[in-house]
């Protein structure tokens, strides 16, 4: 089963890497909607027309787009009255999934083993560093592989 999830993770990455090159912030200044329009010369009031609403209306969809406001479902709206589809999803800051749950993974096991560093050092036992490096690795490793969702607390 949990080979499963992380084989899931690296079907969601085979899936979604087209995607990965696109910059979250690249939204025109006025938003898309308005950019979109213009270029297409396309006016207010055609696109409230096209949209079921008035041009006060479409100019209002417009402001709530560039203000970060707007609901998915309006968004989807307005592309289907401009004959577009609207393309949303989320893109890992890591590059990929399984490199978001190899950093949270490396993270955890980097705090797990600094805990028992300071337990053994309490007690005069400390190892080498090598040897924690090692077991950081190995436990890194482990819990990549086990996937468990206390990787996320």
């Amino acid at each position: 089963m949990n080979d499963n999830k992380l084989e899931t993770v690296r079907l969601l990455d085979k899936q979604k890497a087209p995607y990965y090159k696109i910059e979250p912030e690249a939204r025109p200044p006025g938003g898309w909607i308005a950019s979109i329009r213009k270029s297409l010369n396309m006016t207010l009031a055609q696109l409230g027309r096209k949209s079921g609403m008035t041009a006060q209306g479409a100019r209002d969809l417009e402001g709530r787009e560039a203000s970060g406001s707007i609901t998915i479902h309006a968004l989807r709206e307005v592309a289907a009255a401009m004959d577009m589809k609207l393309v949303y999803g989320f893109v890992p800051d890591a590059g990929s999934f399984e490199k978001t749950v190899d950093a949270r993974a490396r993270a955890l096991a980097d705090e797990l083993i600094a805990r028992t560093e300071h337990n053994m050092a309490l007690a005069d036992r400390t190892p080498d560093g090598k040897e924690f490096r090692r077991k950081t690795k190995t436990t890194a490793q482990t819990l990549k592989q086990e996937m468990n969702r206390g990787l996320w607390d």
